[in-house]
């Protein structure tokens, strides 16, 4: 399956993940299932756009059947820090390695680019957990959020 980049007028065609990564994130969510999306989607396409035309993000997609089925953004804020914001692939393309070849996309990206700390968050519950754990990844602090009724 190819990897490619997408440009800022692209960012449209990610909807679908973004759909797919709030509904999983509200089933596997500890304490937070039924919070996601935590801004409307449409924001959050323009968010990516805007950082992908300013130089400041970059989002590898994976496409199956003419559709984005997964991608990987990374933010890489210049000052040898990077976050791997987003990874994601549709439900019925899980368990087919895209994850790795998605992260190796973005490890090979932060390391042409100097970052030296990469950044990732994690909804508490996700399986995923462990992915990033067998990634190099390791638990540096815990966040805490309190949801009042």
């Amino acid at each position: 399956m190819p990897l490619r980049e997408i440009t800022a007028a692209e960012t449209d065609r990610l909807r679908e993940c973004l759909v797919q990564l709030s509904v999983h994130h509200n089933e596997v969510s500890s304490h937070f299932g039924g919070c996601y999306p935590s801004r409307p989607y449409e924001e959050t396409l323009r968010l990516f756009a805007d950082s992908l035309a300013r130089g400041a993000s970059r989002i590898a997609v994976m496409e199956e059947e003419g559709r984005i089925a997964g991608f990987c953004r990374v933010d890489i804020p210049g000052d040898g820090s990077g976050c791997l914001s987003h990874l994601v692939a549709l439900p019925h393309c899980r368990g087919r390695g895209w994850g790795a070849r998605l992260m190796d996309w973005a490890m090979a990206v932060f390391h042409e680019s100097g970052v030296r700390t990469v950044e990732v968050e994690v909804i508490a519950g996700n399986p995923a957990l462990r992915f990033y754990e067998r990634c190099g990844f390791q638990m540096n602090a815990h966040l805490l959020w309190r949801r009042d009724p």
